[in-house]
């Protein structure tokens, strides 16, 4: 009795330190949260937990606004006091252990990101 009581607390430690690096368990939405870079250097933004963002912009400084997500997509709806009043919607998918995000929007035209 005492020797199974011993292996089932070292299978429990194995499990237990195996999953505190897995990803595995993390959401959608604290996958999206941190600054995402595309190659070309374009449409950067930074992705707030608060639910808001900031993506710099060469007309307006930097556009600002809140995201969700909603029906298995990625809403970015802008702030109408910058004269910004819509809200874009992407179908969206991770790769490269949740640093690369590939964004599609309602035209079917594809944007890649990767996350700094």
């Amino acid at each position: 009795m005492k020797k199974q009581l011993v292996i089932i607390g070292i299978v429990a430690l194995l499990v237990s330190v195996g999953l505190s690096g897995c990803d595995i368990l993390k959401s959608d939405r604290d996958k999206f949260v941190g600054i995402w870079r595309s190659d070309s250097g374009e449409n950067n933004f930074t992705l707030f937990s608060n639910g808001t963002f900031v993506m710099p912009d060469q007309y307006y400084g930097q556009r600002t606004g809140k995201w969700s997500l909603k029906d298995g997509k990625f809403l970015m709806i802008y702030d109408p006091t910058q004269g910004q009043n819509f809200t874009s919607d992407y179908d969206y998918t991770f790769s490269n252990n949740d640093k690369t995000i590939t964004l599609i929007d309602l035209n079917g035209t594809i944007f890649s990101y990767n996350k700094s």
